[in-house]
């Protein structure tokens, strides 16, 4: 009998180790009668489909679901291709959704699914408006300022919900918003130490997260970037990392094209009145020593490239001008490690950076002067 009950009591608890955290969602589509909603789950970089829900005919349903673990859980509902609903669950969740088939919708019954619909809403907003004003840039009109205004404004929100919520899930996922594959909300090397708040906080809480686990990951490369760049700036006597980039035309231009002679490397905006206004400076002294070796590779920060292009011709810039249309995302400013703008540096014949941090143009003729 002993045996018997100390078998049974075994039985007992693998079954209780066994059965998998659960939560339930309730729910009235509107529009949705006697039809079928499909649940997907989003396993940090792809989407898997879950199972299929049909609704009563007055559009309601209620489903329990299996979650694969105690960490939060990404859920979406979905109706024909049309995102209905998303959730974040938890153990013992109980979430009540009321939707309509054009994608709106209200959560109650979790916090988490809360801040997760909030921040979604400001950044499908501000894509929305970034994309209008991609659009009236490919027309011609200038727009780089209103864009870099949006862009900021938004990171400014992400910012403040991630510093709010730091043990929410969703403070992670923010930190991996991209607006297109050029345009991270959190693309600079500075950010280093968000991501690394941001994981502090929730791997006390979630530590087999793999959002969690993700933050670690994206943590380790950015330390690596940032130890190169580090290591950049400080090389006095290190050979110029090279540089391509198409110029106001459609070409390519390589910096190490001007091998062997004095190279004025420059980074600008023409969002900035006083860039453009040092261009005259820069004018001088490239009429000035131009024809004793001096060259300039002018690289622009800008987004808006059609407004960048236009400036450019009517300033009538006499050197090679270059942008990535990734603004402040490119991989130039990482190269030479840029913490402001307007700054120069200057490249010698041997290929080492004699000059570099320069912001005045004394001190960028006086570097000039002793290389030509």
């Amino acid at each position: 009998m002993k045996r018997f009950f100390s078998f049974a009591l075994a039985l007992l608890l693998l079954a209780a180790c066994s059965q998998k955290p659960t939560a339930v969602i309730e729910g009235s589509i509107e529009g949705a009668e006697e039809t079928q909603i499909v649940l997907q789950k989003l396993n940090f970089s792809k989407i898997q489909v879950i199972d299929t829900i049909k609704t009563t005919s007055d559009g309601t349903f209620t489903y329990k679901v299996k979650l694969s673990s105690t960490s939060p859980g990404f859920y979406y509902l979905y109706h024909e291709g049309t995102k209905l609903a998303s959730m974040v669950l938890l153990p013992k969740d109980k979430v009540t959704i009321k939707a309509d088939l054009n994608g709106n919708f209200t959560v109650e019954g979790s916090e988490e699914s809360l801040l997760l619909q909030s921040v979604d809403k400001e950044f499908l907003k501000t894509s929305a408006q970034l994309s209008d004003l991609a659009g009236r840039s490919a027309d011609g009109e200038d727009v780089g300022l209103e864009m870099g205004r949006t862009y900021i404004e938004y990171r400014k929100t992400a910012l403040k919900h991630v510093f709010g919520n730091p043990h929410s899930i969703t403070a992670a996922t923010t930190l991996f918003q991209r607006f297109n594959e050029n345009l991270p909300v959190f693309g600079e090397i500075s950010d280093l130490f968000i991501f690394r708040q941001v994981y502090d906080s929730l791997q006390t809480v979630y530590p087999q997260s793999e959002y969690v686990i993700a933050l670690r990951d994206e943590i380790a490369a950015r330390e690596r970037e940032f130890e190169l760049s580090h290591k950049l700036s400080n090389v006095q006597e290190a050979l110029f990392p090279d540089l391509e980039m198409p110029d106001d035309k459609g070409e390519m231009k390589r910096l190490s094209d001007f091998t062997g002679k004095v190279i004025i490397l420059s980074f600008w905006s023409v969002a900035q009145d006083a860039h453009k206004m040092f261009n005259n400076d820069l004018v001088e002294l490239y009429q000035k020593y131009n024809s004793k070796g001096l060259e300039v590779y002018q690289v622009s920060l800008d987004i808006d490239k059609a407004s960048w292009a236009s400036i450019v011709n009517s300033q009538q810039l006499p050197w090679t001008c270059v942008n990535d249309g990734n603004g402040i995302n490119s991989p130039s400013m990482t190269a030479y490690n840029i913490t402001q703008i307007p700054t120069f540096f200057v490249i010698g014949r041997d290929g080492s950076i004699v000059g570099k941090n320069l912001f005045e143009k004394d001190e960028l003729e006086k570097v000039i002067k002793a290389q030509i």
